[in-house]
């Protein structure tokens, strides 16, 4: 069943968040603590001029415009958090309508089932022997399928090297591309798989997919209505 997992407390999560957290605040006091600084240099300097020779006017504009430059900056910075922290939200918020569609991606991860499973990857221009390796969560290898040079789609029947159908357990798909003997690359399939959950945490949003894959937004290749 879909879910939303809670919101955690990123400080109670992630140590580094807490400490990054703290810096912030230091960062901020800091710059309220300069400020306060010039308000206080400014005052004197205004009390301790001398009457028949006060500051030069263009000077005294200077100082206030570095005044009030201090101050927005102050302020500014605020208001960036707030914005940071209200359109982090909006995203949490929107990755929740993803709950029960399908998503592709670079995983090479599936929920073996014994149906057939399609799977695409990127061919190499130089490979001449392509093989898509299916294994389990061992890593034991369950199946090997060569796959047609050229091609950037193939399908996995969903049985093992005996014909035997997997129907249960995790497998990952892996393409494998030669030149001749030489491996150019190895690199998982792209499979595609439903959301069934969305986790707000401490260093973002992860989409959690059937086939038991956790995904953040930039991993996502493609979109589709659930399947």
């Amino acid at each position: 069943m879909a879910s939303i997992a809670p919101t955690s407390s990123p400080t109670a999560a992630d140590p580094v968040a807490a400490i990054r957290t703290q810096a912030d605040a230091l960062v901020k006091e800091k710059a309220a603590d300069d400020f306060d600084k010039f308000l206080l240099l400014m005052t004197e300097q205004l009390r301790q001029q001398d009457p028949l020779n006060p500051t030069d006017a263009t000077e005294f504009v200077a100082q206030l415009a570095t005044f009030s430059s201090v101050e927005q900056s102050i302020k500014s910075n605020e208001k960036l958090d707030r914005l940071i922290a209200t359109t982090t939200g909006l995203a949490d918020t929107s990755a929740t309508a993803l709950i029960g569609k399908t998503v592709e991606s670079a995983t090479g991860q599936v929920a073996a089932s014994g149906e057939p499973v399609a799977f695409s990857y990127e061919p190499v221009s130089d490979a001449n022997r392509l093989v898509a390796q299916v294994r389990d969560a061992g890593d034991r290898l369950v199946r090997e399928i060569p796959l047609d040079a050229g091609t950037s789609q193939a399908l996995w029947d969903g049985r093992d090297s005996d014909g035997n159908p997997v129907t249960t357990g995790q497998q990952t798909i892996a393409v494998l591309q030669y030149a001749d003997d030489r491996l150019l690359t190895s690199a998982p399939a792209v499979t595609a798989s439903r959301v069934t959950e969305v986790r707000m945490q401490a260093d973002g949003t992860r989409l959690v997919l059937a086939n038991g894959a956790e995904l953040t937004a930039d991993e996502v290749r493609a979109i589709r209505a659930g399947e």
